[in-house]
Parts: structure tokens; C-alpha cells; sequence
């Protein structure tokens, strides 16, 4: 497989494929962890969502197993991932505040996020691209422009400067999206656009520094 050609470019993170949120705990990470030793080197469980269709749909950072699962996490160098949906600061600072070893990666809507990474040092945001790109649309036909990437900074320039390096850009594409040279044309030229107006000494930390130094790859 490419996992298996280029094991050094992919970071894999515990993901299981559950019906109910109660099918999912610790002891069942424990396990899939230890058969995985010396196959493959998991670096955290997620991503956990909130928004999209799952186990976790209706649930809180508040209800069990989570709040065990986030702890064992911390106590074992793991990350937990989730994507997050409007209205869940409150609930997240709990849990940040409840387990402050656990490093804890979300993304989703920013309203909040900057008062939570200046209170929370071990709170880290992924500021998506292509939703910055598409206007909060997941469609293949995007275009770079300079009021996206002016509102862009607007919206996310604060964040990075609140939090430099706690926040992480999130290259991520719609699935049906990945196979088009137009489209990755865009993210790419939107990218280095993005990237220009921010301060040089937040740039490299924002573009990839966070991310290796998140996933214990530099130290």
C-alpha cells in the first residue's frame, strides 16, 4: 500500500468504526493499541465528530467515555482530535481545564476558539483551508481571489497572532474533490497568498511547525 511505501508521510491517528458511543472505551483502545505495537505507531484517537453522522452526533466532551478516554489519552502522550460544533466552548473548557496533559487537536467554527488557545496551552486549532477557500462550501469549482484571502486574514490573523503556535493549517479537501489539478491549483495559490501576509515569524510555525511539533516529529 502507499502507507506501506511511504510509512514516513503518513501520521495515523485511532479511529473505530462504532454504531453507539457506549461500544467505544478505553480498555477496547488499550487493546487495539497493543495489537498494533510494532505495526503501526498511533499518535492519537480521532477524530471524534460532533457534527457529522456517527456515535458522537448528539453527545458532549462532558459524557462518558469521553472525559475517561481524553484522560488515558494524556497520561499516554496521545492526542484526542475531534471536530467540534458551534456552541461547544463551554463544554471544551471543562475538559481542557479537567485534563491539562492531554493535548486536545479540533477544528470547526472558530467563534471562541482564540479566548480558549490563550487560556489553554494545550489546546491546538486547525484553521481549514478550503473552508476559507469556498466560503464554508465543499465544492471543487473554487477560485483564489483577494477578498478571500483579505477575509481570511481577518477572520483567522487574530487567532494565529493570539496562539501562534497552537494553530495548525488543515490542507484537508472534499473527497471528490482530490483528483482535480484545477482544484488543488487554487488551494495552493490560496495558500501561498494566505501565508505571505502573515508575520514572517508566524508563517512557518502556522504552515507546518505546529503540526510536527504536535505530532512529537521536532522537538
Amino acid at each position: 500500500s502507499i502507507i506501506d511505501t511511504y510509512p514516513e508521510k503518513f501520521v495515523p491517528l485511532l479511529d473505530i468504526d462504532a454504531d453507539t458511543a457506549s461500544e467505544i472505551s478505553v480498555d477496547l483502545i488499550k487493546q487495539i493499541l497493543a495489537e498494533a505495537e510494532g505495526k503501526i505507531n498511533y499518535k492519537g484517537f480521532g477524530e471524534v465528530s460532533f457534527v457529522d453522522p456517527g456515535p458522537w452526533k448528539d453527545k458532549k466532551l462532558t459524557d462518558q467515555p469521553l472525559p475517561e478516554i481524553i484522560g488515558y489519552l494524556g497520561k499516554n502522550n496521545l492526542i484526542f482530535a475531534a471536530h467540534i460544533r458551534n456552541g461547544q466552548t463551554t463544554e471544551l473548557d471543562t475538559i481542557l481545564s479537567k485534563y491539562p496533559n492531554t493535548k486536545i487537536l479540533v477544528h470547526g467554527n472558530p467563534n471562541g476558539i482564540k479566548e480558549l488557545l490563550m487560556k489553554h496551552k494545550n489546546l491546538y486549532y486547525a484553521a481549514e483551508l478550503e473552508i476559507m477557500l469556498s466560503d464554508g462550501t465543499f465544492s471543487c469549482s473554487i477560485s483564489s481571489t483577494d477578498n478571500k484571502v483579505s477575509s481570511a486574514i481577518k477572520e483567522y490573523g487574530p487567532i494565529i497572532a493570539a496562539a501562534p503556535q497552537q494553530v495548525l493549517f488543515a490542507t484537508n479537501a472534499h473527497s471528490k474533490c482530490h483528483f482535480q489539478p484545477q482544484f488543488y491549483s487554487e488551494l495552493i495559490k490560496f495558500t501561498n497568498a494566505f501565508t505571505k501576509q502573515l508575520p514572517e515569524e508566524h508563517g512557518t510555525l502556522f504552515a507546518y511547525e505546529n503540526a510536527l511539533g504536535l505530532l512529537g516529529m521536532i522537538s
